[in-house]
C-alpha cells in the first residue's frame, strides 16, 4: 500500500507538468528576454558572440535610425597563434557591417580584450564617462538580454556612470522560446543561462571557467 500511494502521488505530480510543460517551458525562456530598443540613442552596442545574429540586428536598428553609429567590444583571443589567418569573432563582425555599409568602432578595451559581459560593462563605462553618453541600445542574443542588462547597471552603477541602457534582442533560425527544449544548442543556450544568472547576482567579476554567451 505505501508503495502504491507513492506511485499515485508521483502520478498526481508528474501529470499537470507533462499537461502543461510547453506554456511553463515557454514562460521560463521568456523571463530572460528584454528587447526593449527605442530609437534617439547614442550609439548602438553589439557585444562579443552571436556572430551570425547580432550584427544583422544590429544593422536593421542603425537602417531604421535607432542611432547613429555602431561600436563592438574587443574579445580576448584564447589563442593568438593563429592570429594572422584566423579572424575573431568581433573581426568578422566589423566586416560585415563594412560589407552592409555600416560604419563601426570598437570599443577602447581595458585590459587585452573582454572575457565576459562584465568586462565588456567595465569597458562601456570607461567609454560613455569620455565621451558622455546618454542612452545606448545593446545588442546581444535574446536569451542573454536579461543577465546583460542586469551585468551593466550594475556595473554603471558601481563605476558611477548615468546611462540609460536598453536591449535589442537577436533571435537565431535554429530554436527560440517556443521549441529551446527541442535541441541541444536550445538547450545549452536557456539552461546554463540560469546558473550563470545565479552568479551574476552575487558577482561583478569575470566567471572564471565558464563560456560566456
Amino acid at each position: 500500500m505505501r508503495w502504491l500511494k507513492r506511485g499515485l502521488f508521483l502520478v498526481l505530480l508528474l501529470t499537470p507538468l507533462y499537461l502543461f510543460h510547453k506554456p511553463i517551458l515557454e514562460a521560463y525562456a521568456e523571463w530572460f528576454i528584454i528587447d526593449n530598443a527605442t530609437k534617439g540613442a547614442d550609439a548602438i552596442l553589439i557585444l562579443a558572440g552571436g556572430v551570425e545574429t547580432r550584427p544583422p540586428k544590429a544593422i536593421e536598428l542603425y537602417r531604421q535610425g535607432y542611432a547613429p553609429r555602431v561600436l563592438l567590444t574587443q574579445e580576448k583571443r584564447q589563442n593568438s597563434r593563429y592570429a594572422h589567418i584566423v579572424k575573431s569573432e568581433p573581426e568578422l563582425m566589423r566586416a560585415i557591417l563594412r560589407y552592409e555599409q555600416v560604419p563601426a568602432e570598437f570599443l577602447p578595451t581595458l585590459n587585452d580584450g573582454v572575457t565576459s559581459t562584465f568586462d565588456e560593462a567595465y569597458d562601456l563605462a570607461a567609454y560613455a564617462k569620455q565621451y558622455d553618453l546618454q542612452r545606448i541600445i545593446i545588442v546581444t542574443s535574446d536569451f542573454h538580454t536579461r543577465r546583460a542588462l542586469f551585468a551593466f547597471e550594475k556595473v554603471l552603477r558601481q563605476q558611477g556612470v548615468t546611462l540609460t541602457v536598453e536591449m535589442a534582442a537577436a533571435s537565431n533560425d535554429v530554436y527560440n522560446p517556443q521549441n529551446w527544449w527541442a535541441t541541444e544548442a536550445g538547450l545549452r543556450s536557456y539552461v546554463t543561462e540560469f546558473f550563470k544568472f545565479l552568479v551574476y547576482l552575487v558577482s561583478s567579476q569575470n566567471l572564471v571557467g565558464i563560456k560566456e554567451g
